[in-house]
Formats: C-alpha cells, structure tokens, sequence
C-alpha cells in the first residue's frame, strides 16, 4: 500500500463533518483519511467512499479525477452529443481552469438532464471555485463542499446508469481516485 501524498488532511473526521457527512458515517477522531476510505471499501460503501475521495483530494484534483474517471456516453444514446459536449467541456476546463472556461461548463450544464453524470460533473466544475454569482453582480462564493458532493454524485449516477452492463464503474474509478491520491494528476491519462 502506497501512503497519498496529495491529501492534505490528516484526520477522516475532520473531512467527514465538513464535507457534510451524517455523524453516524463519521470515523472515529485520529482515523487517517486513507484509512477511513479503505474501510469504507472493504464494507462495500462504494457511493460513501466516492464522496470522502472527493471531498479529501483537493478540489481541482477531485474534479479532474472524476472527469478521467467517467465513462464516456454512449454513442447509440440520443443524447450522445449534448453529454459528450458537457464532458468535453469539463475537461477542458481541468486542463485550462479559467474562469471563461468554468463559466462555459455551466452555460452547457444549467440546459442539461440534471441525472446525467456529465451535467453533474459540470455543475461540480462551477461550484469548485470562483464567484457563483453572474459576472455583473458582486461576487458569491459556494460552500467547498458542493463541488466534492457534485463530483461523486456524477460517479455515482454514471455507476446507475451502466448497470447491469457494467458493474465495474465505481470500483475502477475508487481505484484511479487512490491513485490520484497517491501521485497526483500524474496518475490521470484519458483514453
């Protein structure tokens, strides 16, 4: 087992109640972030695992590592071309993370199927960081913690939606995410 060096936290508990969690998912105090999310692995707590993952790395690893780690949409799917463009946009944004690119992201999402996992992946895009607010209005912060929600709910919806097809999704996106963890965006290539 390989230690992360990414994740600046040193006590799960402390990420578990900012990121929101309910108290009784909370690990005990002292528990250390990979621990805690190698337990929740191991009890089978794959959607919780995904969202202490987001909510450890910092945001725009998170975001990046979900942006890898999502499927790409189905081409026979009749929305192919709308998702497709969410999800390249957001990548976009993780290789170029300016506003004029986040603020794109959001103009595709705000349209969109809010179930996809792409329009999730590009709502999590805007609430990572920035002002919130239209660009002539003073600036409006989002709470840290909505774009790690907003980044694991997208795996897990595109988890949903590849079932029973694929029931590999969320594991191999926790995989990638440990690796994340572990190496930085150097463990992240897109195929």
């Amino acid at each position: 087992m390989s230690d992360w060096t990414i994740v600046l936290w040193n006590d799960a508990r402390q990420v578990a109640e900012e990121a929101g969690l309910h108290p009784a998912s909370w690990p005990a105090p002292g528990v250390a972030p990979q621990a805690f999310f190698e337990s929740l692995r191991s009890e089978g707590r794959a959607d919780l695992a995904a969202l202490v993952m987001a909510s450890f790395l910092p945001r725009h690893e998170a975001i990046a590592w979900v942006a890898a780690a999502l499927p790409n949409p189905s081409e026979d799917n009749p929305d192919f071309r709308t998702r497709r463009l969410i999800l390249d946009a957001a990548r976009r944004w993780v290789d170029e993370p300016d506003d004029i690119n986040r603020r794109a992201v959001y103009a595709l999402a705000e349209t969109a199927n809010p179930e996809w996992p792409e329009t999730l992946l590009g709502l999590a895009v805007f609430f990572s960081g920035g002002s919130i607010a239209p660009d002539d209005l003073e600036a409006v912060t989002a709470n840290p913690a909505v774009a790690a929600h907003l980044a694991a709910a997208a795996l897990q919806s595109a988890a949903v939606e590849r079932l029973p097809a694929d029931e590999g999704v969320l594991a191999r996106a926790l995989d990638l995410g440990n690796q994340v963890a572990i190496k930085g965006r150097e463990a992240l290539t897109r195929t």
